[in-house]
């Protein structure tokens, strides 16, 4: 339909998060979330990559433009930690994270001039704790954090990237429980 204006990079880019088997409900928080960390065009460009592990030349082609304008956005977001890289048997790859235990939380690993990352953890506080979309998503639609850590503790397994490299192996453990217990005397 001609009326229907074109959708914008973000709303590109939120349909393509939803892909993930989490996902990311649409919120006005969302967006606002999205719009501080990425540009409109960054999002639409973002919104256009394989949701698996791509190369360089991979997100080129699907942009359009040559590899050194594709190599230098990505190494843009990579930069911001809005996208993985990692080098490997294929030379470097990039991977947009979940949003959950994903870019949310990576983009706030590192200090940045360039945002008020006081206000952007607001927003994530918000959209995640408060934001009745994104609880109801996660707990009556998708897998809570416990239970995928349950899954991470059965398997001994290391985590591989794409290109086969080990990227961590965690042991799990319960806390220890203190060798004397607290006093309860008056």
């Amino acid at each position: 339909m001609a009326h229907h204006a074109a959708r914008s990079g973000y709303d590109r880019l939120v349909g393509r998060l939803n892909k993930y088997p989490q996902g990311a409900p649409p919120s006005e928080l969302l967006y606002k979330i999205l719009k501080m960390l990425m540009s409109e065009r960054e999002a639409g460009l973002v919104a256009l990559v394989p949701i698996k592990p791509f190369t360089a030349s991979t997100a080129a082609r699907a942009w359009k433009m040559s590899l050194a304008e594709a190599q230098g956005v990505l190494d843009g977001l990579a930069d911001r930690a809005l996208l993985v890289d990692a080098e490997g048997r294929r030379g470097r790859t990039y991977v947009l994270p979940p949003p959950m235990a994903g870019f949310f939380e990576f983009s706030m690993m590192r200090l940045r001039g360039d945002l008020d990352q006081k206000l952007l953890a607001e927003l994530y506080y918000q959209y995640i704790t408060v934001e009745e979309d994104f609880i109801k998503a996660l707990f009556t639609e998708g897998e809570t954090s416990s239970t995928m850590r349950g899954r991470a503790r059965s398997s001994r397994r290391p985590l591989t990237a794409a290109s086969g490299s080990v990227i961590a192996a965690t042991k799990w453990s319960t806390p220890a429980t203190p060798a004397t217990p607290p006093s309860t005397s008056v």
